[in-house]
């Protein structure tokens, strides 16, 4: 950290880890220990159980039978993110600005 005009340069560096995913979703709350605990999901409908292929000596296509699930939609859990209110805050300000600017260039550009 430079004391005189109070800079300090961060290096970003990506973890072996690092992961990007496509959400639509988020689930959470405070847990049992006072943090704030979400849930980060992709939401699609359900694809069928499984299908059977008919064909006919008259058809080149072949007629389809789905055998669809009890279910619409499923919600496939891709993260948890475990932080303090405080760091939720913040990272929730970072969002909403970063969501504010684009309507408002949006908006700009419509007029």
């Amino acid at each position: 950290m430079n004391r005189e005009n109070k800079t300090m340069k961060i290096k970003y560096i990506k973890s072996p880890d690092f992961k990007q995913y496509y959400i639509n979703g988020v689930y959470g709350g405070l847990n049992v220990n006072g943090l704030v605990s979400v849930k980060l999901y992709y939401e699609d409908f359900v694809l069928p159980d499984e299908s059977e292929l008919e064909f006919s000596e008259n058809s080149e296509i072949p007629s389809e039978t789905i055998k669809k699930s009890d279910y619409y939609g499923v919600r496939q859990l891709l993260a948890e993110l475990i932080m303090v209110p405080e760091q939720a805050k913040l990272i929730g300000q970072f969002l909403v600005k970063i969501a504010d600017d684009y309507f408002s260039e949006r908006e700009q550009k419509g007029k």
